[in-house]
């Protein structure tokens, strides 16, 4: 399981790490991208077990649930996000005008 404190995981044989991009609104993208085993030695050099704590996976899967979201499955990464919103309860009024207008009656 993905911690705060160990942004990378193991895919196969790859190493890559949790990065938030900045975007042109002001808010962040999570992505992950390839990081190099030897830069994350480099990076944490007085905890000579860090790369043992990487959690690691045998490849990468997208399931895509908003009520049951597991971020591994089977020993897969699941590369999907969840929403980070929760929708409001209230009526559909808005919604259904909205669609009403796209694709009509």
């Amino acid at each position: 399981m993905i911690s705060e404190d160990i942004p990378y995981i193991r895919v196969q044989t790859t190493y890559f790490k949790h990065v938030y991009f900045p975007t042109i609104s002001g808010q962040t993208n999570k992505s992950i991208v390839p990081w190099n085993k030897e830069t994350i030695r480099e990076d944490h050099p007085k905890d000579k077990g860090y790369l043992a704590k990487i959690p690691k996976y045998d490849g990468f899967t997208c399931i895509p649930s908003h009520t049951a979201f597991k971020q591994e499955i089977n020993g897969f990464y699941n590369t999907y996000c969840p929403l980070s919103y929760k929708p409001l309860e209230g009526g559909l009024e808005s919604t259904m005008k909205f669609l009403s207008h796209i694709f009509g009656d």
